[in-house]
């Protein structure tokens, strides 16, 4: 796929349209030779690759015959027991019966999707949001509602406007709100703790769950830990997404949901088949044989520096009237360009000059975006990340001075 191509293929991209890349697709693009600021992949210069070679030999030479099985054995439940530790020491304290070990954090959101959607049901989310979350939940034929986030997370004042309004005119609540609180994808903002309490309270107010996707709270790369949704909510309104994609590496497909017991017992009994146990058991024996805690701060050391680099990047080159944010941990950063500035033709001629981004409507449930731009540190070298930024910044030079 050539770079004049890559770029009109996400212009394009808008509406319940919306269509997720496949593996080789991504592989397509990446083999260009864009920079690419598009994906939130995790660098493969974090992959533990030895450790989770030792990690596979130790669990199949304790349970040969259980590893490699349908279903899980005592390894991979080892697995749970450790995510419970995790949690709790996180101020998430749960039961075994609260826990449930998916294939991946979207695995995990269509499951809940089976067990609250029907067609033409809705259900909230931040906007923008999570591009991935979407396409899942379309699947199931909802309306989704967006609600705005600034510098300090989803604005819930505007979420009970909102509520207060579908009140008084006799419409249905939303089924849940989809929310990320820390790091916000594709923001990089992480809620206040004021508004993660008004969250709470107006889902009890208005009776609706909140689902909580934190795929990036171990990254964090600076300031102080927020109390996640589920360690503060006290009316098991929450369901909590987690995943160690980034932490450990996507390509084992590991996520969990936290929820209150007789939603646990309704996810598991829809799932379709078996957890993988092989990815469970190697994944026991690595948290359990490594330093988890030293694993976690070398990984946030690497994408502190990458995010540092950017930063400073931006300072550097950016015109007058750019601005962005400072993202206290994730993987991204979120730059408003002008308004006389079509993002969707800046994507495109961007993605011919050598960088790739993705078009700001894929990320917002009506597919009408704003102004911003998600840039993606989490892949590429230094140096490449500043040239990446030079290059946006002449062609918004040039795009603003037409």
């Amino acid at each position: 796929m050539s770079s004049s191509q890559y770029g009109r293929f996400y212009a394009s991209q808008v509406g319940i349209g919306i269509k997720v890349l496949s593996a080789k697709e991504k592989k397509a693009m990446r083999e260009t030779e864009q920079i690419h600021l598009s994906f939130g992949d995790p660098t493969p210069d974090t992959f533990p690759n030895d450790e989770v070679v030792e990690a596979l030999a130790l669990a199949l030479k304790e349970e040969p015959d259980r590893v490699l099985q349908y279903g899980a054995g005592e390894v991979a439940e080892d697995l749970a027991v450790f995510l419970l530790e995790r949690a709790a020491g996180r101020g998430m304290v749960a039961s075994r019966e609260q826990l449930l070990v998916t294939n991946g954090a979207t695995e995990g959101m269509d499951l809940i999707g089976r067990i609250f959607l029907d067609p033409s049901d809705v259900i909230m989310t931040e906007a923008p949001t999570f591009m991935g979350a979407l396409s899942v939940f379309r699947k199931f034929g909802v309306q989704i509602q967006g609600c705005e986030v600034d510098g300090d997370g989803l604005r819930t004042d505007l979420l009970e406007e909102t509520l207060s309004e579908r009140l008084e005119c006799g419409e249905p609540m939303p089924k849940f709100l989809y929310v990320i609180a820390n790091f916000q994808n594709p923001t990089g903002t992480t809620m206040s703790l004021d508004r993660r309490r008004h969250l709470l309270e107006l889902a009890e107010r208005f009776d609706f769950l909140i689902v909580e996707d934190e795929a990036y709270g171990e990254l964090r790369l600076e300031g102080e830990d927020v109390p996640t949704l589920w360690a503060l909510d006290e009316g098991g309104r929450v369901l909590h997404l987690g995943t160690y994609a980034k932490v450990i590496a996507p390509g084992l497909r590991l996520g969990w949901v936290l929820a209150a017991e007789e939603l646990t017992a309704q996810l598991m009994a829809m799932r379709p088949g078996y957890s993988n146990g092989a990815s469970e058991s190697l994944a026991a024996k690595y948290c359990r044989m490594v330093d988890f805690d030293q694993r976690v701060a070398s990984i946030r050391s690497v994408y502190r520096q990458r995010r540092d680099v950017m930063l400073e990047a931006l300072e550097e080159h950016m015109p007058a009237g750019i601005t962005w944010n400072r993202p206290e941990g994730g993987l991204f950063i979120w730059m408003e360009i002008p308004g006389e500035v079509d993002p969707d033709a800046f994507v495109e001629e961007a993605a011919r000059r050598g960088v790739a981004l993705l078009s700001t409507s894929i990320f917002y449930p009506d597919g009408v975006g704003g102004n911003g731009l998600r840039l993606s540190y989490s892949q590429e070298p230094l140096d490449r990340l500043r040239r990446a930024v030079e290059i946006m910044a002449g062609l918004l030079e040039e795009m603003l001075d037409r």
